[in-house]
């Protein structure tokens, strides 16, 4: 039998699991409207808390998705159902082992504020938790695998049981789910949730636990790895920049030494010439005394006396 979550703030769905509680689980008529009420409101704003949390929320997302029961849990909200009342007393059994996963740390503070303002004992507080729960997983469990419900349609649908639960959740509760902030505060950050888990953050942080159960927590989880990855291809970079340097200074310093090198004989060339025209310039030093073959240059003349004179005239001056 499908429902709407909200039914069972209402007759004639609460009425029945009213009857349950008190015909097939034996919990006393007085008060017995009361906790459930209270219970009910309290595992919905459980629920909104977790939701805040993108790990948390998948975490909760795949709880309702993968917990199954013996029986089909709205299968005891119909006024023809057949179930008994041990089938009944097995689904409670089974709710209440999902309570740890569902509660966590506060299950234990949960179930005492129940029990302190409703003066009921713990174990008619667990057992009505504990048939609470199946039936609010039958609700989102049947809209996962039917409907194609998604992360963010979980805490819509949350978030749509405000004013439902708003009448019972004061204070006390608040406290006991470890919530910080009035009920307002809480749901109006439920609010904006689903834009964060798109955009990759949450409203209370992010502890890194997550599901890859629905396309939101995919989408999220593979843009977390592409937001790794430039890190992790960055790091090589750290260390081939500095390599690169050095590299690129030792192939420096080699062009620097090849250049030396080759400059050398050239500057060389150039010495050798230099000294050897400084020995041959004593040698070529003399070669005005060949300028005295103008002496020889009037020998095309004819006359003797002028070749007498010149020869005369260097031995008076000596």
């Amino acid at each position: 039998m499908r429902f709407n979550l909200e039914q069972l703030f209402q007759s004639p769905i609460r009425d029945i699991v009213l009857q349950q509680l008190t015909k097939n689980l034996g919990l006393p008529q007085e008060g017995s409207a009361q906790l459930f009420d209270k219970a009910l409101s309290i595992t919905v704003a459980r629920m909104a808390r977790k939701s805040l949390r993108r790990d948390s929320a998948s975490t909760l997302f795949g709880l309702l998705k993968n917990t199954s029961f013996a029986i089909e849990p709205s299968s005891i909200l119909s006024e023809q159902s057949t179930t008994t009342a041990a089938q009944v007393t097995q689904l409670v059994e089974q709710g209440k082992q999902v309570l740890p996963a569902l509660f966590v740390s506060k299950a234990q503070g949960t179930e005492n504020y129940l029990a302190n303002t409703t003066n009921m004992p713990a174990d008619t507080v667990r057992t009505t938790l504990g048939l609470i729960v199946p039936l609010i997983f039958s609700f989102f469990k049947d809209k996962i695998d039917n409907n194609g419900l998604t992360l963010t349609g979980m805490t819509g649908y949350i978030g749509d049981q405000a004013k439902n639960i708003a009448p019972f959740i004061d204070q006390g509760a608040l406290d006991a789910l470890g919530i910080k902030g009035s009920f307002d505060d809480l749901f109006l950050a439920l609010e904006k949730a689903p834009a964060l888990f798109i955009a990759g953050a949450s409203v209370a942080g992010d502890s890194g636990d997550s599901l890859a159960s629905s396309p939101e927590v995919k989408v999220l989880t593979e843009a977390k790895q592409s937001t790794a990855e430039p890190t992790k291809s960055s790091a090589p970079w750290k260390w081939l920049i500095p390599i690169a340097v050095v590299l690129a200074a030792l192939l420096a310093v080699k062009s620097c030494t090849t250049e030396e090198q080759k400059s050398d004989p050239v500057s060389q060339a150039p010495a050798a010439p230099s000294t050897n025209t400084d020995s041959a310039k004593p040698a070529t030093e003399p070669a005005p005394t060949t300028e005295t073959t103008p002496a020889t240059e009037p020998a095309p003349t004819t006359g003797s006396a002028p070749a007498a004179e010149s020869s005369t005239a260097p031995a008076t001056q000596s």
